[in-house]
């Protein structure tokens, strides 16, 4: 996932979550922060097979929805603007996290012994 503004005056094209991140094949809607209004599946007070119902709903017809919609904006995209607007993508696609992951632990040097 990136951030829409990073797709400038493209970036209302696409859908995104409350944060303005704008998902890609690789994301999971449960790491994303959409607002599923009626379908909200930790709702309080719902049963258990309507948790159920709502995440089968989410996972299996609105996520692949959303990701339809996103390669299909950016094929119009790519149609219109060529290889200048697939570079760009490909670039945020692949851009490396503002953090890394794992403890942050500082490496190892011999002074430490």
């Amino acid at each position: 996932m990136f951030h829409k503004a990073k797709l400038d005056e493209y970036a209302g094209a696409f859908p995104h979550d409350t944060t303005g991140h704008v998902p890609t094949e690789t994301d999971s809607w449960r790491q994303m922060k959409f607002d599923h209004a009626d379908q909200d599946p930790n709702e309080p007070g719902i049963s258990p097979e309507e948790k159920e119902r709502r995440l089968a709903y989410l996972d299996n017809e609105w996520w692949p929805s959303v990701l339809k919609s996103v390669h299909e904006e950016k094929s119009r995209l790519e149609q219109e603007h060529g290889e200048s607007f697939m570079h760009h993508w490909h670039n945020l696609v692949n851009q490396a996290p503002p953090a890394p992951h794992g403890f942050q632990a500082e490496p190892w040097t011999e002074k430490d012994e």
